[in-house]
């Protein structure tokens, strides 16, 4: 549960690093910030935390960012592909991160076991 935390406090901070950026940039540029916080989710918290930052992070994005802000009404609807690629990505790299910190525990765990001759 503390890793799920810490995954919305990434978000948080990833909406905050964002809102001073928000008249500089196009919001679709944007996303790049969560996706920074869901690579960082996935690194060091783990697979849940990293799709539940994921998930997160569209709706931050779409209540903060999207015009209309502070709202889930979204009148382009070119962003719902954006969402779509928000999520898809955050849980198709968060998917790879965890099989890798896997098959790399597996590895360590066969080194260290004594061989047999």
């Amino acid at each position: 549960m503390a890793q799920v935390v810490d995954a919305l406090a990434l978000v948080a901070a990833a909406t905050a690093l964002g809102l001073p950026l928000a008249g500089r940039l196009e919001p679709t540029n944007l996303v790049m910030v969560y996706l920074v916080a869901v690579l960082v989710a996935a690194l060091r918290l783990g697979l849940i935390p990293a799709l539940v930052a994921a998930g997160v992070s569209v709706i931050a994005f779409d209540v903060v960012f999207v015009p209309p802000r502070h709202s889930f009404t979204v009148h382009d609807t070119q962003y719902l592909i954006t969402f779509l690629g928000l999520f898809l990505v955050g849980a198709v790299t968060s998917t790879l991160v965890s099989r890798l910190r896997a098959h790399t525990a597996a590895a360590q765990a066969r080194r260290r076991r004594p061989r047999r001759c």
